[in-house]
């Protein structure tokens, strides 16, 4: 068992060390696939902020429609 573990060892030793060189191209991948998906959510946000603005636009001319047609009614 201790000769397996010896060969494996420079195996180990070279994965070891390709991880070492890939972990800072893995970290810039994870941040722009992050990036990626808060650019989706601000996007989103964006959308619906305006949707419901647009909501509020129309609640709020209706209402004042209401109100124009309730003076009306009250001359």
């Amino acid at each position: 068992m201790a000769g397996a573990q010896h060969a494996l060892l420079p195996w180990l030793t070279a994965a070891s060390r390709a991880n070492d060189r890939l972990a800072p191209h893995m970290v810039v991948v994870m941040n722009r696939e992050q990036r990626d998906e808060d650019d989706r959510v601000d996007d989103v946000d964006r959308f619906m902020n305006a949707r419901i603005q647009e909501m509020l636009w129309q609640l709020q001319a209706k209402q004042e429609d209401l109100d124009n047609r309730s003076l009306c009614n009250n001359i």
